[in-house]
């Protein structure tokens, strides 16, 4: 499961689309595969409420390549 623009899972969630509350749930039943989340704008307090609906472990890897 990709999902790009993730920052819109916390801005809008299942207002922009319905779908996106199953995303945790596809998640945990899939067997294999990397989830992944993409965003430019994903400041922490974001990020920390786009992990938690998309029910991402502790384990998840944050790579960061912005222009600071």
């Amino acid at each position: 499961v990709v999902v790009d623009e993730a920052h819109v899972v916390s801005h809008l969630g299942a207002y922009f689309r319905k779908k996106y509350r199953t995303l945790g749930m596809i998640h945990t039943f899939l067997l294999q595969g990397t989830p992944v989340a993409l965003s430019a704008t994903l400041p922490a307090c974001i990020r920390n409420n786009v992990l938690s609906k998309l029910q991402f472990g502790q384990d998840y890897a944050n790579i960061n390549v912005g222009n600071d």
